[in-house]
């Protein structure tokens, strides 16, 4: 009983020591793609909010005082810490 727990315990060693090895050889492809994954990731955000700040720009443009109301109501709500 002693050498079958033994054994597993070795087995369960190299199993660690090896996935560690593994590991440390896939980190920088690890790291390649998270960074890629990120960037993309910020750029369609960045792309996202920019298309929905030009879109409700152009819908409120031109109707007068109530647009100019509307764009100030917009600016107060998205920068309140800069007031």
């Amino acid at each position: 009983m002693k050498q079958g727990f033994k054994k597993s315990v070795e087995g369960l060693t190299s199993d660690v020591k090896e996935s560690g090895i593994w590991l440390v050889i896939h980190l920088p492809y690890i790291i390649f793609w998270v960074v890629v994954l990120l960037a993309a990731g910020l750029m369609i955000g960045f792309i996202v909010r920019h298309c929905r700040t030009r879109k409700s720009s152009k819908e409120t443009k031109g109707t007068g005082k109530a647009s100019a109301k509307m764009n100030q109501s917009l600016q107060d709500k998205r920068e309140p810490s800069q007031k």
